[in-house]
């Protein structure tokens, strides 16, 4: 089944991680454990608009935030090989308003 949405949705996203330029750092802010091997990671997300204005857009199109906030599901692997490990199993970036 063809879904426009669903294929706008895929191009956004092939576009976003094709051109990684954009700078960014992130700040831990706390750490959840839910479990021994499972724990939600929270941090502030910075990010700095290095890009070309043509790059954005035109000169005045900037990205909606500086900074967002930036979760994590990890998961501490088990089995021989990576014991111990801990793993990005999920991720959310939620820009800021301010």
């Amino acid at each position: 089944m063809n879904d426009p949405q669903r294929e706008q949705d895929l191009a956004a996203i092939r576009q976003l991680v094709a051109d990684a330029s954009m700078p960014t750092r992130t700040e831990l802010q706390e750490i959840h454990f839910l479990a021994p091997d499972v724990a939600i990671v929270e941090c502030v997300k910075h990010v700095f608009d290095e890009w070309e204005p043509a790059l954005r857009g035109g000169p005045d199109t900037r990205p909606p935030s500086a900074q967002g906030q930036l979760t994590f599901v990890m998961v501490k692997q088990t089995g021989p090989d990576r014991a111990g490990a801990w793993r990005i199993r999920s991720a959310q970036t939620t820009p800021a308003k301010g």
